[in-house]
């Protein structure tokens, strides 16, 4: 057991099927793993300034120029995120974003870097 003080950051948890092989299935690893990060900076941008104690989020979206996965790869699981992290990492180099969005070639929504995207649209 680990105490930490930590006054201003935030937490991410992965768990894992464990440490192993390169096969697809799990009986390869030995036990399932756990892993807790702590993070002090830099702090996500997921709020306004005036309302983050509030609890609003607030994210901003751009669309990423990473290319789109093609329709081949996005109908089943591959777990291939290196898109998705490109596409994330571009969302946070940008000062006015927080999160990026797939759009295909005709200019409609995808999907989000990291995120589902849905629209809620009032009855026509």
């Amino acid at each position: 057991m680990v105490t930490v003080v930590l006054s201003s950051g935030f937490i991410r948890y992965w768990m894992t099927a464990g440490t192993g092989g390169f096969g697809l299935g799990s009986d390869e690893c030995v036990r399932p793993g756990f892993y807790c990060l702590l993070c002090k900076n830099p702090k996500p941008k997921f709020y306004a300034p005036d309302q983050e104690e509030l609890g609003f989020p607030m994210w901003q979206l751009k669309t990423t120029s990473v290319e789109i996965k093609p329709v081949s790869m996005a109908t089943i699981k591959t777990n291939n995120y290196l898109p998705n992290a490109l596409s994330q990492d571009e969302a946070s180099a940008d000062t006015r974003a927080t999160h990026s969005v797939f759009v295909d070639q005709d200019g409609y929504v995808s999907e989000g870097g990291n995120f589902n995207v849905a629209f809620l649209m009032p009855d026509l």
